[in-house]
């Protein structure tokens, strides 16, 4: 009876075993759909993170507390403009602000002793937006840990700072180089796209600031004609590059996700045990065990076991390079995507929901793996619609620059969607939605686009571009610009 006993668990034993065995049969190689030889790599003499490197280390601040920070954003808000300076750099509208407002708005001292002391900061930042490339050239598993991506974005956030404050001294040349050169050191970071979507998102962070306080100088100042032609130059050549830069993503994603896969589990059982039931625990004890997994009142029992049984039978549950290369065709399929263009972006959720485990994933080869995959479509698709918007936000700048500069030069307000083109010359101001021209309202007071939808008129109302248009469907589905400043339109007639 002990015997049978004995040969039926050992016959249970062997089962199991090549179960498992079998089961944990991974390809043999990975197919990366050639994403590893689209990275850039950057030789260090055109790399423009050379020149603020210093920013990444530990005692380096740009604000020395969040109040600064704070103060800062509330400066470059854009609730902060919606009325006009007069000479002496007060503000005017039709009901005149309280110097108490004008002074919580714009404080001239704290900002020139803010500027005065991210001098170093800011030339180098400047030289840096010269850069053909920027490559943090970091290993890509410690990519995202290790750069604080809140100080480039800061960096960005002075460039404009010091924009703002040659427009208030009446220096419009030196305001439209800073604002050139935030949006430039946004476009740098957007280089690092052959790195990781962080970077590239952070690149567009620093342009929509950028772009829209820009599209606020070109309606107030009376822009030279060769600062003019400058940046109407430097809008093109971003549009002439954007979708390859976002393009990029694809090869970064792959390599950081390739790291990432093939370093998991690696540790010894003992380890993978330990990190289960204690993962924020420095030692192993009873008490962590029965709090951190059965005990988790938020967990399904089901996820708790298949979790313990891939920390004990990692292979079986993830087939790695599989996996690696089911997330590479993937993201092929983002890089075409991506170069397609912006008309028919799919409404796919970005953020799928977790996966919820069945019985039948205990006994499933790669369970955790295919469970995964399924979060994969559609990761993308906001990050697309936002990158779109942006592209629409550079195209719309030209317009607003070739329309004030006709108006300051020439005849006023436009009459006519030519009327605004003929000053751009050869350069075009292309909607990304529908690969046309951007569409004149009647009143010939607005620009639009057909938006996500590819067919908005004139009858719908959308809503006027700003940083959240991604969120918001009235916007993101006709997105608008004002071509001039509010009160100069008003008394245009």
């Amino acid at each position: 009876m002990a015997r049978n006993a004995i040969y039926s668990l050992v016959t249970l034993f062997l089962l199991l075993s090549i179960f498992i065995y079998f089961g944990s049969q991974d390809d043999k190689t990975i197919d990366d759909q050639g994403l590893s030889a689209l990275v850039e790599r950057v030789p260090e003499s055109e790399n423009g993170f050379q020149y603020i490197a210093f920013t990444q280390d530990e005692d380096y601040e740009t604000f020395s507390s969040s109040c600064e920070k704070e103060k800062l954003q509330r400066h470059l808000d854009e609730e902060h403009w919606p009325v006009k300076w007069d000479d002496d750099l007060l503000l005017k509208s039709n009901v005149q602000p309280s110097r108490q407002f004008i002074e919580n708005l714009w404080d001239d001292q704290w900002v020139k002793d803010l500027l005065k002391r991210q001098k170093k900061t800011i030339d180098l930042a400047i030289t840096a937006s010269h850069a053909k490339h920027f490559d943090l050239n970091l290993d890509y598993s410690s990519l995202i840990i290790n750069i604080d991506y809140m100080e480039l974005i800061d960096i960005g956030k002075l460039l404009v700072l010091k924009s703002m404050q040659h427009a208030r001294d009446n220096e419009t040349a030196e305001a439209i180089a800073e604002s050139n050169a935030a949006i430039k050191f946004g476009q740098l970071m957007k280089t690092e796209a052959s790195h990781s979507l962080i970077s590239f998102m952070v690149g567009e962070r620093i342009q929509q600031t950028a772009l829209s306080w820009q599209a606020k100088l070109f309606q107030e100042l009376e822009i030279p004609r060769h600062t003019y032609q400058s940046a109407l130059n430097i809008l093109d050549e971003l549009s002439n590059n954007a979708d390859h830069h976002y393009s990029q993503i694809a090869a970064g994603e792959y390599l950081y996700s390739e790291n990432l896969i093939l370093n998991v589990h690696k540790d010894t059982l003992m380890e993978r045990w330990r990190i289960f039931f204690a993962p924020e625990e420095d030692e192993f004890n009873d008490s962590t065990v029965i709090s951190n997994s059965f005990g988790r009142e938020d967990l399904p029992l089901i996820e708790n076991t298949v979790n313990f049984l891939f920390a004990t039978f990692p292979n079986f549950y993830y087939h790695r390079n599989t996996e690696i290369s089911a997330y590479a065709k993937y993201l092929f399929s983002v890089k075409e995507l991506a170069l397609n263009g912006c008309q028919n972006i799919s409404d796919t959720n970005t953020s799928p929901p977790s996966p919820e485990y069945t019985l039948a994933d205990l006994i499933t080869p790669n369970a955790i793996g295919l469970a995964n995959r399924s979060r994969d479509t559609g990761a993308f698709n906001t990050y697309q619609l936002r990158h779109c918007l942006n592209r629409l936000q550079i195209e719309a700048n030209k317009m607003i620059l070739a329309a004030n500069h006709a108006r300051v030069n020439h005849s006023g307000k436009a009459k006519s969607l030519e009327d605004v083109k003929k000053h751009l010359g050869e350069i075009e101001a292309i909607d990304p939605f529908s690969g046309e021209a951007l569409k004149l309202s009647k009143d010939g007071s607005e620009i639009y686009s057909v938006g996500k939808t590819g067919h908005a008129s004139e009858e719908d109302e959308g809503a006027l571009f700003n940083a959240d248009c991604h969120y918001e469907e009235a916007c993101y589905n006709k997105p608008r610009f004002s071509l001039y400043h509010p009160p100069w339109f008003g008394n245009a007639d």
